[in-house]
């Protein structure tokens, strides 16, 4: 018999999302190559054309992608070139037509492979630079107005970097008594015994050469590839959202604007500040007043602030306690940093999993004067100061950070209007609230720990 009637559906949301773990028994493809498996999803840190690579043994199969693209690798059985296919464009954030993606696999070099074409590329410019220097000066290093004051008891200064990984990234550079925090640019003065004695040691040139192929080995660490993983919406935990650029682009314009169009939607995070409470202002509610030694006891510590600054001889700071509780509370915590800031909240142990979009100005000087004006107080006309000159720089420095931190960021926003940058912003958290999007594998890893004790406790239940 027919069964004839209304069959009705409850659809309960997941609070806490669990990644699927992979099967252990599954063989690698390659061990050399960080163990990436068949049909893995790595993001590009880097642009790619085959059509100008002389190492490729087939350029016309060649895969071609941008900063930021997503790539399903294919095939790794080869140390060098792996085969894969585009799986979503950075520039679009969708997946490519099937008119114009490629039906076959394509090449593209491994991350060994990568990584050692560039350490000899900046071998080779060491050298170079350092046959100019050889010809210009026979008689002194390049660093010689810092070696002078050691020279004379036959020790050079060197350099050595500190693991901060965790320290907040400091904005004040170039005030007074403060100095950058970035876990990736911090270092501190050493003195190394010379062998050779003086300024005429002949092992000084040797050794600052061997320093110098150093540094281009450690600059070269930094992977080229990141593996993905799909994080499905969580509707009780959003992500943060991150805007990166230059100054004087209308990143906190964007933040103001956003924040009002729906305050119940978006919320900012509380910042600490050692300046004095005025007296219309309350204490939690518009900041959070300390003073200047818990502040500075806080950055010794390490791991309570993702960003610091300094502006008029007071101290501010973003801390991670308050960025996690606007991301419990179910808002989405709106944050304007600089590229350190960006570095420092996506790899803090907390794994706030930000949303990181690069606000860069228009490219024509008319476009960026409009949007100046805009910016300013009273809508009046470009200050005097700002020439063609400084929206040349401005524009400048946007290309160069953009170059520098484009791998971190999952979107760049051009702004023209602010109207429609903010319905844009909007747009992108709508997509993030209701669509799977691919994250870095390591943030859906359980923490250092976290598997030894559930093992143990598998063990435990097995005993008993």
């Amino acid at each position: 018999q027919s069964l004839s009637g209304r069959l009705v559906f409850l659809t309960v949301p997941c609070t806490e999302y669990r990644p699927t773990e992979r099967n252990n028994n599954s063989s690698s493809s390659n061990n050399n190559n960080n163990n990436v498996e068949s049909s893995t999803v790595l993001r590009a840190l880097f642009t790619y054309e085959p059509s100008e690579d002389l190492y490729n043994p087939c350029r016309e199969a060649g895969l071609e992608f941008q900063v930021g693209d997503l790539i399903r690798v294919l095939n790794t059985k080869d140390p060098n070139w792996w085969q894969g296919v585009k799986e979503m464009e950075a520039a679009t954030g969708l997946r490519p037509r099937q008119e114009s993606a490629r039906s076959l696999a394509g090449l593209f070099p491994s991350p060994d492979f990568q990584r050692r074409r560039q350490l000899m590329l900046s071998m080779a410019a060491a050298n170079a630079a350092e046959a100019t220097a050889d010809a210009s000066s026979s008689s002194c290093c390049w660093r010689c107005q810092r070696c002078l004051p050691l020279k004379r008891f036959g020790i050079r200064a060197g350099r050595r970097r500190q693991d901060n990984r965790y320290a907040p990234a400091d904005l004040s550079a170039g005030s007074s008594g403060s100095s950058s925090t970035s876990g990736e640019s911090d270092t501190e003065a050493d003195v190394v015994i010379d062998d050779g004695g003086g300024r005429n040691g002949g092992n000084s040139r040797k050794r600052h050469r061997v320093g110098s192929l150093r540094r281009q080995k450690r600059r070269h660490r930094r992977r080229f590839f990141e593996p993905q993983a799909l994080l499905q919406p969580q509707p009780f935990r959003r992500r943060p959202l991150v805007l990166v650029g230059p100054p004087g682009v209308g990143r906190h314009e964007l933040r103001v604007r956003l924040i009002e169009s729906d305050p119940a939607r978006f919320a900012p995070a509380l910042l600490h500040t050692t300046r004095q409470r005025r007296q219309d202002e309350t204490d939690g509610v518009d900041f959070e007043f300390t003073t200047r030694q818990e502040f500075q006891r806080r950055i010794r510590e390490g791991g309570h602030f993702l960003e610091t600054g300094q502006f008029n001889g007071d101290l501010y700071g973003t801390s991670v306690a308050n960025v996690t509780s606007v991301v419990e509370s179910g808002s989405v915590c709106v944050l304007t940093m600089q590229p350190a800031g960006l570095r420092a909240i996506r790899r803090h142990p907390a794994r706030l999993m930000p949303y990181s979009v690069f606000v860069s100005p228009p490219p024509s000087l008319n476009g960026l004067r409009a949007l100046r004006r805009k910016l300013s107080p009273s809508g009046a006309e470009v200050a005097p100061e700002d020439s063609d000159a400084d929206l040349r720089k401005l524009i400048d420095l946007s290309r160069r950070m953009e170059e520098a931190c484009g791998h971190l960021v999952d979107r760049v926003l051009v702004n023209t209007d602010l109207s429609a940058s903010v319905a844009q912003l909007v747009g992108m958290v709508t997509r993030l609230e209701r669509e799977p999007q691919w994250v870095p594998a390591s943030w859906l890893q359980p923490p250092a720990g976290a598997a030894a004790r559930l093992a143990g406790s598998e063990i435990a239940d097995t005993a008993c």
